[in-house]
């Protein structure tokens, strides 16, 4: 049997068992008794009488669904894990300075895998050195005031690292 297709297919195994494991994170969370709930950025705040607060990241806080029951116990279902189209804008170093238009692909929490373009900004001859194609990891980052800012690092496809900062449109 050939070796190459062996890898590709355990490769592929494992990304189709990772991806089931992380959607069992979209699970949700039951509080029980009174709460108040409040919306702090990416954010939710759910406060309880006698109780610490909870703090629940939301990635994409249009996913975020608050419901109670007749007994007074409030669920909040956020989206953990998913897959979408996230598109942001952002400069990153390269084998220069470069603008970048990006979308996330993935997410788990705070941490994506964006793809995109990185732009040159100065005049180039061909179209290689004008734009290169890159694939990165992101983090979003924990500040209220920017809630749709993420730090980026990665690799071009003719293996420049790239490292940057994207804004989500």
């Amino acid at each position: 049997m050939n070796l190459k297709l062996v890898k590709w297919g355990a490769i592929t195994a494992v990304l189709i068992g990772l991806f089931f494991y992380l959607r069992h994170s979209n699970k949700p969370q039951v509080f029980t008794g009174p709460s108040t709930i409040t919306n702090n950025g990416n954010s939710l705040v759910v406060h309880q009488p006698g109780k610490p607060d909870t703090t629940v990241y939301q990635p994409k806080p249009d996913t975020t669904v608050v419901t109670t029951d007749p007994h007074g116990n409030v669920t909040v279902k956020v989206r953990q894990f998913g897959v979408g189209f996230d598109p942001g804008i952002g400069i990153a170093g390269c084998d220069k300075l470069r603008l970048t238009l990006d979308s996330r692909v993935v997410y788990y929490k705070r941490l994506g895998l964006n793809v995109g373009l990185a732009f040159s900004l100065d005049a180039e001859r061909t179209i290689g050195d004008a734009v290169k194609p890159f694939l990165a990891a992101s983090y979003a980052l924990p500040f209220k005031h920017l809630s749709n800012t993420s730090v980026m690092a990665g690799m071009t496809l003719d293996q420049y690292i790239i490292a940057g900062i994207r804004v989500a449109f």
